[in-house]
């Protein structure tokens, strides 16, 4: 999968874009929540190891469908939840303080460690309605059981404070999006890549080496003449001085015509773009190369 994919459902009135995070962007999300807690630990708790928070999407933890959550912060179509196993203040004092004051503390609504975790519950939703870039929520709704589902674009957060319990918030769609580049979770159309400008044929071949392959007539040896041939000895070839060569490539690609011909005293081939030329006219126009 590409860095975020969009996918199009085609369903009876609308089309919904479903949403897929990559690990990066799950990443990017973790961060403002975790940093969130542990500013709020720091705060309430104290001197404690550092908290770690773990992201994934909510369709992976199917296990959390089933818990009780309690509405953070909205604004516009942003929203999230915070999770209440056995209630939000409740969860928190036992954040607070893991073995005491025990369990006759959690039935006396005065009490002063309740009292404690109450406003210890108010400072981390406003501590994560700040960091996540909501508002206060009047909706008292669980999250739909849609936010639940592949696709639909939802991140859970689970934060663990060692020796305590974990605090877990839930991300719908587009709270996860603001973290995130603009169009992030949508596959926009691919723009051509803009293509550098041609050069010319000789200049972008100009520091290159070529090797070029002459070719000249055959010729046909009777085997008596083949087996008395000795070093030194002279082959005449077939090949009239006007006629041209095979100019090609080591892989046998044509790459023009030639003419034998002489350089400054050495043998050397004239290359030429097309055969039917005057040669006297032509020889030192076109570039020499030596043999």
């Amino acid at each position: 999968m590409t860095n975020c994919t969009t996918m199009l459902l085609a369903a009876t009135h609308a089309v919904e874009p479903l949403q897929w995070w990559t690990d990066a962007e799950l990443d990017a999300v973790r961060v403002p929540v975790e940093d969130a807690c542990s500013a709020w630990v720091r705060d309430w708790i104290g001197s404690t190891p550092i908290v770690e928070a773990t992201v994934a999407r909510a369709h992976e933890r199917p296990q959390t469908n089933r818990s009780a959550w309690v509405p953070l912060g909205n604004r516009g179509e942003r929203a999230a939840w915070m999770q209440a196993r056995t209630g939000a203040v409740e969860d928190v004092l036992h954040t607070l303080f893991p073995t005491e004051p025990g369990h006759s503390a959690l039935q006396s609504m005065q009490g002063i460690a309740y009292a404690v975790a109450a406003k210890a519950h108010s400072a981390l939703a406003e501590i994560l309605q700040s960091r996540i870039g909501l508002g206060a929520s009047a909706d008292e709704a669980q999250p739909d059981a849609a936010l639940f589902k592949p696709w639909s674009g939802s991140v859970l957060i689970s934060v663990t404070i060692p020796g305590r319990s974990a605090i877990a918030v839930l991300l719908n769609c587009a709270t996860a999006r603001s973290f995130l580049a603009p169009g992030a979770g949508r596959k926009e159309p691919s723009q051509p890549k803009p293509r550098a400008a041609l050069e010319p044929l000789a200049q972008a071949l100009a520091d290159r080496t070529l090797l070029l392959r002459i070719g000249l007539s055959s010729c046909e040896l009777d085997i008596g003449t083949l087996e008395s041939l000795r070093v030194g000895d002279i082959v005449p070839l077939p090949h009239s001085l006007d006629a041209p060569l095979q100019v090609s490539t080591v892989q046998g690609v044509q790459v023009c015509a030639g003419f034998l011909g002489a350089h400054h005293g050495v043998k050397a081939i004239e290359l030429a773009r097309e055969v039917s030329i005057d040669r006297d006219a032509q020889f030192s126009q076109h570039s020499q190369r030596q043999v």
